[in-house]
Parts: structure tokens; C-alpha cells; sequence
């Protein structure tokens, strides 16, 4: 695929989660920009700060461990993810004449240090990153908190079970879940 097929791509993914908001696809309306991504297995978080021009990377797994990478290349299909996102960010955001694209290209993504972060538990990323984009507000906080207890707690464990449940009942009863109606009727 080729720098103009993944611009559409982007440019119809975004058009369509903003669908009923037409006249904001240039995203000038926008703060911060939540991108969660999937790779490998893997679940975290790529904010873009457009007020405050920063690029954030949230992932529940601890640096000594962690798979996702900073590593930038010249040639597009060498850069690790993160910079594979920012890159088609700042074009999409130059396409539709946003005048952000200009810092934002020279932003570098930092991963944040956060204390929740695991060594063990490589499983619920998901729900951490489902957590983190409830929580995340702007770029620069210092001592950023979300509400997660530290691994070592023994505590963090029923704050994942719980955030499961919620984001579970959330969805299932969602309007947007064609069997809604079938889960409401098989529950009561």
C-alpha cells in the first residue's frame, strides 16, 4: 500500500467515527487525539496533543519488557508502529489543512513512566488501555493517575476484574449491539 492508499484509509476511518460531525475533519476542533492500537497480540495508546503539541505512547507493560518501539527509518516499512502512526497522523492532519501538522512533525513520541505499570501480567492490556483513554486528559501532567494500584499490591488484580465487568455491561447494552434486546431478555 502506498502513501496515498493509507491517507484515504486513514482520512475514511476518521470521516466515518466522526460521521453527524462533518465539519470537523480537519480535527481544529480537536485537543487530543486517542489512537489505540493492536499489534501482536498487544493493546496500548498513542496520544497526539494537538493543544500543547506532544505525542504520548501508554502501555500498561513496563519498559524492561515492553514491545513497543520508538525506532524511526527514512523508509516508512522500517519505522516501528508508533512512528508508522505519527507519520500518516501529520500527513492527514497537512491534508486537511490543519496548521498543527507542522509541530507535530517534530514532536518526538515519548512513553510515559507510570507506576502501574506490569512485569506480569501481559494479558489484560485491553483494559488498560480501555482505562487509559477514559482517563487521559492532556499531555504534560505530571503524576498522571488513573486510579490503577501499583502490580506489586495484590490490589490491581480486582481493579482489572471490576473495569472487565464495566466495560463488559457497557458494551453488551450498548444501542450499538445488534443483540442488546436478547441480552437485556436472557438477564432479567
Amino acid at each position: 500500500m502506498d502513501e496515498a492508499e493509507r491517507l484515504d484509509v486513514i482520512a475514511s476511518s476518521i470521516k466515518e467515527l466522526l460521521k453527524g460531525s462533518e465539519d470537523k475533519p480537519n480535527l481544529k476542533a480537536f485537543r487530543v487525539v486517542l489512537i489505540p492500537i493492536a499489534e501482536n497480540g498487544h493493546y496500548y495508546l498513542i496520544c497526539f496533543d494537538l493543544k500543547n503539541p506532544a505525542i504520548e505512547v501508554i502501555d500498561n507493560i513496563h519498559e524492561t519488557k515492553s514491545l513497543v518501539g520508538l525506532q524511526d527509518n527514512d523508509d516508512y516499512n522500517k519505522k516501528d508502529t508508533v512512528l508508522k502512526v505519527k507519520h500518516m497522523f501529520v500527513a492527514y492532519l497537512k491534508a486537511m489543512h490543519n496548521a498543527k501538522w507542522k509541530e507535530m512533525k517534530t514532536v518526538e513520541p515519548k512513553k510515559l513512566k507510570l507506576t502501574w505499570q506490569t512485569k506480569k501480567n501481559s494479558i489484560d492490556c485491553g483494559v488498560f488501555v480501555m482505562r487509559h483513554m477514559e482517563a487521559y486528559k492532556e499531555s504534560g501532567v505530571k503524576n498522571w493517575e488513573c486510579g490503577f494500584k501499583t502490580e506489586k499490591s495484590n490490589k490491581q488484580d480486582a481493579q482489572i476484574s471490576l473495569l472487565r465487568q464495566k466495560y463488559a455491561a457497557k458494551i453488551l447494552l450498548s444501542k450499538a449491539n445488534l443483540h442488546r434486546d436478547t441480552v437485556i431478555q436472557k438477564t432479567s
